[in-house]
């Protein structure tokens, strides 16, 4: 799993999927629920619901919440935090008779598993309300979300998954789904897929379409790549984490070398045509970025060209044009180019590219370069100097490969 694909994967556990210590759970049969084989959400689905606030109820809110994040709104994406500690210390106030309810019982595993205090859980546990039938999906909660992951599939494959609603079961399969994605990238999706028909329209559904894009970049599996890229980006273009989901895009599209195939390139537009102006600019920005890093020079500059056409910012995409023209054909005008992007006043990212394609630049044309012949980037837009400094080692030395590419 490549660290591009873990830091993806840690942006859904932060958001859903609470990682802490663990201890065992205590587990025996509950007053009222002496069978192990009585069915737990089906059948007490069909009690009628007491009065008073109940443990469901916030917890509803909380995935409703959840939902609103996926569909894009970033007031609930502030708001999360502060609303699932709320939403926590409620929990902990519900007398002990509500816990008796099967229905509260699972809602608090939904919780547990959505990001929630795993506290609860395991002071719930404690109290041996959770039946025999319902303590396999309690400790694999409580494990995953303590951190110990190793025990968390041997608990939830020990669960009765046909005596579960279609939301929590939907929460399980993203576990499962994460759990194997470095041992079993097959059953992974597997699990993701289910997921998604579970809980279509929710963040489950968003992360679970995130994760599976994830894997069939790993086993470069450009079919479904581009199946599950088109769905993300039909389903979830406004959520908070679809730049992420730009960005592998790019990446892939450019390592791919897209824009050198028919089929490929209309596949891009396609895409593209779909999302909002500025994301749109987005993925074509990212698309030239990897375009000059993998040395797909095609790919550079069709994406700088459409990053143009939609808007982008002129800095970019003279810095970008003028960073493929430096390796190609015509060195000199890229290096205009370069000049004039600089005029733009850059910000800082711009600025390295700009700093180092001048680079390439001059190495290809008059095979030497000093430092005295190029202004480098303002260090005062640079986050530190030192930080500076290490990626202006680094771009030399990709410049050197690249340079080393392109007269081959």
């Amino acid at each position: 799993m490549t660290a591009a694909m873990r830091r993806l994967a840690a942006r859904w556990l932060a958001l859903c999927l609470v990682m802490a210590p663990a201890s065992a759970i205590a587990t025996g049969p509950a007053a009222g629920d002496a069978s192990p084989a009585r069915p737990l959400a089906s059948i007490e689905a069909l009690k009628p619901v007491r009065a008073g606030p109940q443990p469901l109820d916030d917890v509803r809110e909380l995935t409703l919440l959840q939902d609103r994040i996926a569909a894009g709104d970033e007031v609930a994406f502030e708001q999360q935090p502060q609303i699932a500690a709320q939403i926590a210390q409620r929990l902990k106030t519900y007398p002990l008779e509500l816990w008796k309810d099967a229905r509260n019982r699972l809602a608090l595993i939904k919780f547990t598993l959505s990001g929630g205090d795993p506290g609860i859980l395991r002071t719930v546990a404690e109290k041996q309300l959770f039946g025999e039938a319902e303590a396999a999906l309690a400790r694999g909660a409580l494990a995953y979300a303590e951190g110990f992951r190793e025990q968390v599939l041997g608990d939830l494959n020990k669960v009765d998954e046909s005596k579960l609603g279609p939301s929590l079961l939907g929460h399980v399969a993203l576990v499962k789904a994460i759990l194997a994605v470095e041992t079993d990238p097959v059953e992974a999706l597997k699990s993701s897929m289910k997921a998604r028909s579970l809980s279509p329209g929710t963040l489950v559904e968003e992360a679970a379409l995130r994760l599976a894009i994830e894997i069939d970049i790993q086993r470069a599996d450009g079919k479904r790549f581009e199946s599950d890229v088109a769905r993300y980006l039909r389903r979830f273009p406004a959520s908070r984490f679809a730049p992420a989901v730009l960005a592998q895009v790019g990446a892939f599209t450019a390592f791919r070398n897209y824009s050198a195939q028919p089929s490929k390139k209309a596949w891009v537009e396609m895409v593209a045509s779909g999302l909002e102006p500025a994301r749109r600019t987005e993925l074509f920005i990212t698309m030239a970025e990897y375009g000059i890093r993998h040395g797909r020079l095609a790919t550079a500059a069709f994406a700088t060209e459409r990053a143009a056409a939609n808007g982008a910012n002129r800095a970019i995409t003279l810095a970008y044009e003028g960073a493929a023209k430096v390796v190609n054909v015509n060195p000199a005008n890229g290096l205009g180019l370069l000049a004039a992007a600089d005029a733009f006043g850059p910000d800082a990212a711009t600025s390295e590219l700009i700093f180092v394609a001048r680079i390439v630049g001059e190495l290809i044309r008059a095979k030497t370069v000093t430092a005295s012949l190029y202004r480098a980037p303002d260090v005062e837009k640079m986050p530190s100097k030192s930080a500076w400094l290490v990626k202006a080692e680094q771009g030399l030395a990709a410049a050197d490969k690249l340079l080393a590419e392109t007269v081959q």
